[in-house]
């Protein structure tokens, strides 16, 4: 078997996200400390527009693995992106596709639960039937399923909610509209599984480790934590850790629509009715089991107090 440290990943970011906050960049760091050989091109190396040219990076550089993502862990770029840039970042997919069938690279791609729509499940296997609730849910399916048309060997790994104490999530926004003194409307109905970015940094890693290892379980599989929770549940959560050590202005007040409302943690756009994904698969294929999102929490909530400025003795004395 061919050394780890002899194989090569390709990682391939969308332009729009250049954060090194986004996980395709964090992995990419990561597999560097690892010693593993990182192909991270800057756009003056390779036109991801140009199939001609990106098949002969390929041929050149020979990547054994690919990861493609969508800009997930910061703020949600392409969900607020005109068509325009949206095709250019699928027409850079599409060419990657074509190129890693034809030089036999595996591939990554790093998706979410907006494939799925309004039915309020318990939770989605990676087997249940995509159902997008809008045009950014039927983009993404696209994207997935521009690998399954071109590639056998290729994982779609989608994830639940991303938090993380930076960047634009739905602990970043409960927590500012919180400290803010504003009033946080929360679904109770629409359900999901608040994954931390690290955690999921710490699955994408052991996928991609084990697969440049020999392993071959390809197609779909699903992460998110263990505790799956509602929006409002989420919120008061979150504001009962930072009443706790601030004093507060702002409030959760709760909503009890259906997945059609457009008030999310994104306004203006559609938020399936579930987002709690099944992760039974990713469990028995690559040993990748869930932890609970309130794990960290309290310190995380006190971090990003840091990050705004507040000391620690005011935070222990509970003032403002």
């Amino acid at each position: 078997m061919v050394a780890i440290s002899s194989k090569r990943v390709l990682v391939v970011c969308p332009d729009i996200d250049s954060s090194e906050t986004a996980l395709g960049y964090q992995i990419a760091d990561l597999l560097e400390q690892g010693n593993v050989p990182v192909l991270s091109p800057s756009p003056t190396e390779i036109n991801w527009g140009d199939i001609k040219d990106v098949k002969n990076y390929f041929a050149v550089h020979q990547p054994q693995v690919v990861l493609c993502a969508l800009p997930l862990g910061t703020e949600l770029f392409l969900r607020t992106q005109d068509a325009n840039v949206r095709e250019v970042y699928r027409a850079t997919l599409a060419n990657v596709a074509q190129a890693a069938s034809m030089n036999g690279s595996a591939v990554i791609f790093l998706s979410d639960y907006h494939v799925f729509g309004g039915e309020a499940k318990s939770s989605y296997s990676h087997s249940d039937e995509a159902s997008p609730l809008d045009e950014f849910g039927r983009y993404v399916l696209s994207l997935e399923q521009l690998f399954a048309e071109h590639l056998e060997k290729f994982i779609v790994l989608r994830f639940s909610w991303l938090i993380d104490i930076v960047g634009d999530n739905l602990l970043t926004q409960t927590l500012k509209t919180i400290f803010d003194g504003g009033t946080l409307h929360a679904n109770r109905r629409r359900r999901g599984s608040p994954t931390w970015q690290q955690d999921a940094l710490r699955v994408i890693h052991g996928v991609l480790r084990q697969i440049m290892a020999g392993a071959t379980n390809w197609g779909v599989f699903h992460y998110c934590s263990a505790d799956s929770c509602s929006e409002y549940e989420f919120a008061s959560e979150v504001h009962a850790l930072l009443s706790d050590v601030y004093s507060v202005k702002g409030q959760v007040e709760s909503v009890d629509t259906g997945a059609d409302i457009v008030e999310g943690h994104y306004p203006g756009l559609l938020e399936p009715a579930s987002a709690v994904l099944a992760c039974t698969r990713i469990k028995n294929n690559f040993g990748a089991h869930g932890r609970s999102w309130r794990q960290g929490l309290t310190a995380s909530v006190n971090r990003w107090l840091e990050l705004q400025g507040v000391s620690v003795e005011l935070r222990e004395a509970g003032g403002a």
